[in-house]
């Protein structure tokens, strides 16, 4: 069924203009597309259509083959005679729903028995997604870090997340969906969890990161609905009520919730909503702190000389300059190698000049999926720089999983920009990358944390510093 099609039914239902062809219709794309469900129950929910039914012989064995129809299985509860009396009229509500029916005027037999078929469905979807919502974890809490939850029970790193609605005191949390998409938290924050691609922000900042396979994850705020077009964003709901959506790489759909005007966001720019305001008041993103943005990308904590690249518009590593720091860059996301590569090491240890230099281990990581990272040290470029202002930086940089490979050497480096690089990035053929005499580092026993020893110049005519890690992206 098109989308199309399934509007003019659903409007068809609103209106109460539907047919019984319509409505068998309707009925046959629920047992062939489950999602269908979700998406008439929450439209449903959002326009609040409960209608009460008087009892009507024909509409109640139709009601039942509906119900029978759309169960879901052994875990979904037999409320068949519960609604049927709700259609009636003759019982208790349903424990922990309000239902309330309205006046309608009489029908006909059949368009009664045709309303019958809708709204039963609309309250057994209802009542049977809820209870699989409930008992369904939606998302699992990958990472926390310093995280404070308000409620009895403490959450902890590998919680599977239910549908309902969490606050996050404080600290930053990691949440991985089934489709890929990863979103962070920093507290203090209060989201909701409604469906496997979909959350509110009631307050607080959230960032993402959605891969192809989860384009389309909404996210609705009290001004705003966020529709995600592949990207990476930032949400931020203050604590009066202005909402800022901010792209950093992509683009997404923004939609006022009071106008409903829609807009396409680029990458590179912010808009912003003021409580009670319908305008939507576009700027240019600049640079902005976000604790939870290296958690984002797979980086748990840096250290010393080390930090991760500021969320901001995505921008080539050889574009940013400072002297001051070794930088993170994320660049590939699940990735699958498609061919044996070449790198400098493997294993976990201390690693000298003299065993990065010319060094080379053949690693057959073809149908592996991985992460890739660019550590970088670029300072500014001085025309007539002294080679004698040479000082030591030191740093440690720790990621979510354990690293597979690093690749040290310039030549290597450059055989695998087609592979582990960033397919937008434009790497710097003309200048020397990689480590030189001086430098060293060193991977844990667990291989999650890769410390570096470096001999660097502040200033630099013809060079800059670089490896490439490479980090075992699971299945």
């Amino acid at each position: 069924m098109t989308d199309d099609r399934f509007a003019h039914l659903f409007e068809s239902y609103v209106d109460r203009s539907i047919d019984e062809e319509g409505a068998r219709e309707l009925l046959e794309f629920f047992a062939s597309d489950s999602t269908a469900k979700d998406r008439f129950v929450e439209d449903l929910r959002t326009s609040h259509l409960l209608y009460g039914l008087e009892e009507n012989s024909d509409g109640e064995s139709v009601v039942k083959e509906v119900l029978e129809s759309i169960r879901l299985g052994n875990e979904s509860p037999d409320i068949t005679e519960e609604v049927m009396a709700e259609i009636r009229g003759d019982s208790e509500p349903v424990e922990g729903k309000v239902i309330r029916f309205f006046a309608w005027r009489r029908w006909g037999s059949a368009a009664a028995a045709v309303a019958a078929i809708a709204v039963a469905a609309l309250v057994a979807l209802s009542l049977m997604f809820n209870a699989q919502d409930h008992k369904e974890g939606l998302a699992t809490l990958t990472h926390v870090i310093g995280a404070k939850w308000q409620g009895e029970l403490p959450l902890n790193a590998g919680d599977e997340l239910a549908k309902g609605r969490i606050h996050l005191l404080s600290g930053v949390a990691r949440l991985d969906f089934a489709n890929g998409v990863r979103v962070t938290l920093e507290g203090p924050t209060d989201f909701e969890l409604i469906a496997v691609d979909e959350m509110r922000l009631h307050a607080g900042n959230l960032a993402a990161h959605v891969p192809p396979e989860g384009i389309g994850f909404l996210v609705h705020t009290e001004q705003a609905e966020v529709v995600d077009l592949g990207t990476t964003f930032g949400i931020t709901v203050d604590a009066n009520g202005k909402t800022e959506v901010a792209v950093f790489e992509g683009k997404v759909e923004v939609t006022s919730v009071q106008s409903r005007e829609e807009k396409i966001i680029d990458e590179g720019s912010v808009v912003t909503f003021a409580k009670g305001s319908e305008k939507m008041i576009p700027k240019k993103l600049l640079s902005r702190s976000f604790r939870g943005w290296p958690v984002l990308f797979g980086v748990l904590n840096t250290g010393g000389r080390i930090r991760f690249v500021n969320a901001q518009p995505i921008r080539n590593p050889r574009e940013v300059v400072d002297a001051e720091n070794i930088i993170v860059f994320p660049e590939r996301f699940g990735a699958v190698v498609d061919r044996p590569l070449a790198v400098t090491l493997t294993e976990s240890g201390h690693y000298r000049t003299r065993d990065l230099i010319d060094h080379e281990v053949k690693l057959d990581l073809k149908g592996k999926r991985v992460n890739t990272y660019l550590l970088q040290f670029n300072p500014p470029y001085v025309e007539d720089a002294p080679n004698s202002d040479q000082v030591r930086f030191g740093g440690q940089v720790t990621f979510d999983r354990p690293v597979l490979a690093v690749i040290t050497d310039r030549d290597l480096l450059k055989q695998s920009d087609p592979v582990l690089g960033k397919k937008r990035f434009e790497y710097d053929s003309t200048r020397a990358r990689g480590l030189e005499h001086g430098d060293s580092l060193s991977l844990s026993e667990d291989r999650m944390t890769l410390s570096v020893d470096w001999l660097v110049m502040q200033s630099l005519k013809n060079g800059m510093d670089q490896v490439r890690v490479v980090v075992d992206a699971g299945e």
